[in-house]
C-alpha cells in the first residue's frame, strides 16, 4: 500500500476535485513543513505569496520540535548492507 500525500500542485490554490491546495497542514504542523522547505523551499505557496523556506523559517518550531528517529531496519539498498 502506498499513501501519498500531495501538499500542493503547482499554484493550484483553492478546492481542486475536492481537495483544499495548498493542504492546511503545511501551516500547522512542523512535521510536514520542514521536509518541504528542505526538497521544495524556494518555491513559492500560492496562499501565502511566501516561499517555504520564509513560512519554515517563520513558524515556530519550539511548539513541535522535530527529532531525528533512527529507523530500527536495514535496507538491502543502502550502501554498506
Amino acid at each position: 500500500t502506498l499513501d501519498i500525500d500531495i501538499l500542493t500542485y503547482g499554484d493550484a490554490c483553492g478546492a481542486v476535485d475536492g481537495i483544499r491546495l495548498p493542504r492546511r497542514e503545511i501551516y500547522h504542523y512542523s512535521f510536514v513543513l520542514k521536509p518541504l522547505a528542505d526538497v521544495a523551499g524556494k518555491e513559492i505557496c500560492p496562499s501565502s505569496g511566501k516561499s517555504f523556506q520564509v513560512i519554515w523559517a517563520e513558524f515556530d518550531s519550539e511548539k513541535q520540535p522535530l527529532l531525528r528517529v533512527e529507523p530500527d531496519f536495514v535496507s538491502p539498498y543502502l550502501p554498506g548492507h
